[in-house]
């Protein structure tokens, strides 16, 4: 994991502007990545200056650390532990065993059987599981897709101040870097999102919480979040 500091992060946020209203709706709910030893990289998060919410062990070996925004967003640290592994919890150790870092972007904003209808139009193929708190959809068997899912709250979820407060300063993403392929552009244009480029060449799409830069995918692996970068007193990146 690496980390890089910007000192000069301000000038980049003229580029950062609703393009429609689909895109206005659509934004970036929380991005999960993978640690072997969770206390230890909670630790270290710790240490970045980021308040850590508690999370548990899950019934299937997974167990989580959270870190919260006001915007909305958060970041979810999760491991895979001893329990009666589930679907689930084999994707995830199947993950880690590959390598620690960013595997899924959840996204958020619209309801899902509206999304149903806009993906259907594109022939994008999706899963949609219920229950009592929430609705997600995911894309399993969709090459481009597999690191993304779309989430609907059932309840309003009101965070405690104090997990919202950190010491960093930090108040939510600056933008994350995905790996995709021609399906990804198809999928995020679908729900809206408008494409535009920076002066790198990066494909790039803005949400209310953060910006999302698309890279090329090795067309042999499934693809991964690489970097996630976050607003704080001193904005820094973090390299996967």
């Amino acid at each position: 994991m690496q980390i890089r500091h910007f000192k000069n992060l301000f000038c980049l946020l003229i580029v950062v502007i609703p393009t429609s209203i689909l895109s206005q709706n659509i934004r970036i709910d929380h991005v999960i990545a993978v640690y072997k030893d969770l206390d230890s990289i909670k630790n270290i998060y710790t240490e970045m200056g980021f308040t850590i919410k508690p999370g548990r062990l899950h019934e299937n070996g997974l167990t989580n650390a959270h870190i919260k925004f006001k915007n909305g967003s958060g970041f979810e640290l999760m491991s895979v532990s001893d329990g009666n592994e589930d679907h689930l919890s084999s994707l995830y150790k199947a993950l880690l065993n590959d390598k620690e870092g960013g595997v899924y972007v959840c996204l958020t904003g619209l309801d899902i059987n509206e999304i149903a209808k806009l993906l259907r139009k594109e022939s994008i193929n999706y899963h949609i599981t219920k229950s009592k708190l929430w609705t997600y959809m995911t894309f399993p068997d969709y090459a481009g897709l597999e690191h993304f899912f779309i989430i609907n709250y059932h309840t309003q979820i009101l965070e405690k101040p104090v997990f919202l407060k950190h010491p960093n300063g930090c108040y939510g993403y600056n933008f994350i870097t995905i790996e995709g392929n021609e399906n990804t552009s198809l999928f995020l244009k679908a729900l809206g999102l408008v494409k535009k480029y920076n002066n790198n060449g990066t494909t790039i799409y803005h949400t209310s919480t953060g910006q999302i830069n698309l890279i090329d995918m090795n067309k042999n692996k499934r693809p991964r979040i690489t970097e996630v970068s976050f607003y704080c007193s001193n904005p820094f990146t973090i390299i996967f």
